[in-house]
């Protein structure tokens, strides 16, 4: 785990390659054991390497520490956080192709940990990519109950709600989180999601001006999803789910 947290430490600070290097190091050394305890920081390692390549660009390798690293998590029946990672990874990345998998991901990890929001929340966030805005606005409810979980991830509730907005559902959006015992923790979402829909809001200097930063980060959201639907990755996922409607 040493080195694990080593590779953690130099992605975290912008380190991709060394991290790279430190992942590569706990599957070299760790990536022939049996053990299912042993598996488990091999997958971790596996997992962040997908996202470190990712931020370098290198998606294809991306894709195939990804891939290794399912392989492993499927032996590992039990592992919630290490599904919803995989999830989260997918969705940070918008790796398309992936985000029928990425959904399984994410609905075992819900299934094996129903009580812990952020697998809720990662869960809603790859619903509204795929364009299921009713079924990921439930999970957002859900992730709302953990005012543990919201806490700690207040610009998780961001991203999430700004990407609800974006896909259409900003009023239902607006009122779960109104509906939420998280609400007080999220004023600034609040009031960037009532100036997104038009209404005249009066709000404290410093809340308006992250308001205002929500309600760009929809805009650009918007305009971002619209791009990538010209995209392969956008048209291979289709296709996809065109083959497997569950997807």
């Amino acid at each position: 785990w040493a080195l694990l947290n080593k590779g953690s430490d130099l992605h975290s600070q912008g380190h991709y390659a060394e991290a790279v290097a430190s992942y590569d190091e706990v599957v070299t050394r760790l990536g022939t054991a049996e053990e299912s305890e042993l598996k488990v920081p091999v997958a971790h390692a596996l997992v962040e390497k997908g996202d470190a390549l990712c931020e370098q660009k290198e998606r294809p390798e991306a894709l195939a520490a990804w891939e290794k690293a399912e392989e492993i998590v499927a032996a590992l029946p039990e592992e919630a956080i290490l599904r919803n990672n995989l999830a989260w990874g997918v969705y940070k990345h918008r790796y398309w192709p992936l985000l029928g998998k990425a959904q399984k991901w994410a609905q075992e990890a819900v299934a094996l940990t129903p009580e812990d929001g952020n697998c809720h929340g990662t869960l809603g966030a790859v619903q509204y990519l795929l364009g299921k805005g009713g079924e990921a606005i439930e999970e957002a409810r859900k992730y709302l109950r953990d005012r543990n979980a919201v806490d700690a991830t207040v610009e998780g509730a961001i991203d999430l709600f700004v990407g609800l907005a974006a896909t259409g559902h900003a009023r239902e959006a607006l009122r779960v989180l109104q509906d939420s015992p998280s609400v007080d923790l999220l004023e600034p979402l609040v009031v960037g999601l009532r100036l997104y829909l038009g209404e005249d809001v009066k709000a404290a200097a410093e809340i308006l001006e992250v308001a205002k930063d929500v309600v760009k980060r929809i805009q650009e959201r918007r305009a971002e999803l619209e791009s990538h639907r010209t995209t392969e990755e956008w048209k291979t996922l289709q296709r996809t789910r065109a083959q497997d409607p569950a997807s």
